[in-house]
Parts: structure tokens; C-alpha cells; sequence
């Protein structure tokens, strides 16, 4: 049977996705419900694509330590199969965000392939291994930009958080953007001044003292350590947390969602933890 069939070796190999001859779908792959943390990660990635599709359609598999999943003779990580819109992940890779959103971009999209806008600038920080595995290019002309003049806001998955829906797995999605229609960079060695360079704070409203925070560096350049962007170009960095045991932890109750940009807070919003 003809599939389309595709798999990624996360940095180990290149991501390969065509149409070509396969056997069956692994006979050792196993059928598992959707874990939680997974219906967080499409939503995630149903945001940086602008397109949604049904979770429940898609049929779930692990693939057992040492029987993992080929392409043309090479091991990968997961892969994504058309004709029963399945996704199957080896067991050593199941808890790999950005291998899974991977393998869900290509479910939402329904395509095989690695459309660049989607796989490279949409959601290319969500998802491996398209910008994670490749040094950024410097950009011709860009201009030198003061840390601070960077745009930074903070979104909560799900839209609707809650401690008993999908176990109270979140994820906040932190959008670093260059707010001038021009190629721009920022100093990476600049980042380093800040106890928290780029990240968020989840905090309770009534107990401020229960609060949640995680903070990364950016992607840079490694040859002039800087951190480029295309005009109007945003970088996400993704966190996973747990409503019920992350931080706080949090209850049922209103919280306080906060960006941070060189350990200053920026865009913040409030929203309710349901039950």
C-alpha cells in the first residue's frame, strides 16, 4: 500500500516526509489514548498555524525501546501517517515537545511535506527540527536594536485552563517579536546582564506568594553572537507546566499571566483557573 509517510530523527538526521512505498504500519507500534499533555501541545500549535483540526480524529501509537520506527532504512523518532491519520512516537521520544508538535503540524496541516511557513516561520520555534537544528543566519542590514525595544507578550494553554481537564497541563508561550519592518538584531551577551532574560510569571491573585516562573535565553548566532530578526519576525519559547503541581500550585482561582523581558514584567493580563 501506497502511504504518505512521515518521520523525523529530531537533529540526528534530516526530517524526511514523502510519498514513497511502505509496509504496514509497524506491527509493534501500540495503540495508547492521547496523553494529556498532547491535546496542549495541538493547541499550541492550532495558534502558531492559524489552523484548527479535530484532536480526537487522530489514532496514537508508541513504538517499544529497540523496534523503532525507518524511513528508507534509517531509524526516526515519530512519524505521521495519512492514509489512518496516525501518529506513532518511539517510547524514548514521547515526553520531545517539539518532536510530537512536529508530528501534530504535519496531522493539522494534512500534508506530508515541510511547507516553510508554517514548518520554518509559523511555528518553527514549536516544532523540530526546522530552526532548533540550524544556526541562525546572520541577515544583510540589519540594525543594531537595544534589547528593551523588543516587543514580548505571554499567552496560557489552554485558552480555557482548568485542574481537571487534560490533568492540568498548560503550556505558556512566550512571543518575542522585532516591532520594525526591517532586519534587526539585539546582542546576545546582553541577555546575560538579567537574572531572567526572556520568560513568564503565572501568579495567584489572592496569594501572590504562589507563583510559577521560568526563564530562557534566545537562539543567537554563534559565530557573532547575536540574535537576528526578520522585519516584524517573532520568536516563541515554550514552557510546559502543571496547574496542579507547578509553582504555586494554583487552585481554582484567578491568576495573573506576565512576559518577562530582562527581568521586567510586560503585557500583563489576567485569567480564571476553572476546577
Amino acid at each position: 500500500m501506497k502511504r504518505l509517510f512521515c518521520a523525523f530523527a529530531l537533529c540526528l538526521a534530516t526530517v524526511a516526509c514523502s510519498d514513497v512505498f511502505e509496509p504496514e504500519f509497524p506491527p509493534n507500534a501500540v495503540l495508547i489514548p492521547a496523553p494529556a499533555q498532547y491535546r496542549v501541545w495541538w493547541e499550541v500549535v492550532e495558534s502558531c498555524s492559524g489552523h484548527t483540526r479535530d484532536f480526537d480524529a487522530v489514532r496514537w501509537y508508541r513504538v517499544p525501546i529497540g523496534q523503532g520506527l525507518t524511513l528508507d532504512g534509517e531509524s526516526a523518532a515519530g512519524a505521521w501517517f495519512a492514509t489512518e491519520n496516525s501518529i506513532a512516537i518511539g517510547d524514548g521520544w514521547r515526553t520531545v515537545g517539539s518532536l510530537v508538535r512536529h508530528e501534530i503540524l504535519h496531522a493539522i496541516l494534512q500534508t506530508g511535506s515541510h511547507p516553510e511557513e508554517y514548518f520554518s516561520d509559523a511555528c518553527g520555534d514549536e516544532v523540530a527540527c526546522v530552526r532548533d537544528c540550524l544556526d541562525d543566519l546572520a541577515l544583510p542590514n540589519a540594525i543594531p536594536l537595544a534589547v528593551e525595544q523588543l516587543n514580548v507578550d505571554a499567552t496560557l494553554f489552554p485558552k480555557l485552563p482548568s485542574l481537571a481537564r487534560d490533568d492540568g497541563k498548560a503550556v505558556v508561550v512566550v512571543r518575542v517579536r522585532n516591532p520594525y519592518g526591517v532586519n534587526a538584531f539585539v546582542n546576545a551577551q546582553r541577555f546575560a546582564q538579567a537574572s531572567c532574560p526572556v520568560g513568564f510569571v503565572l501568579t495567584s491573585i489572592s496569594d501572590p506568594g504562589r507563583y510559577d516562573e521560568d526563564c530562557r535565553y534566545l537562539h543567537y548566532n554563534a559565530s557573532d553572537t547575536r540574535v537576528y530578526f526578520k522585519p516584524y519576525e517573532m520568536r516563541h519559547l515554550i514552557f510546559d507546566l502543571s496547574l496542579q503541581s507547578s509553582g504555586g500550585p494554583f487552585y481554582a482561582e484567578e491568576v495573573i499571566v506576565s512576559a518577562i523581558l530582562m527581568d521586567q514584567r510586560r503585557g500583563t493580563w489576567k485569567t480564571t483557573i476553572a476546577p
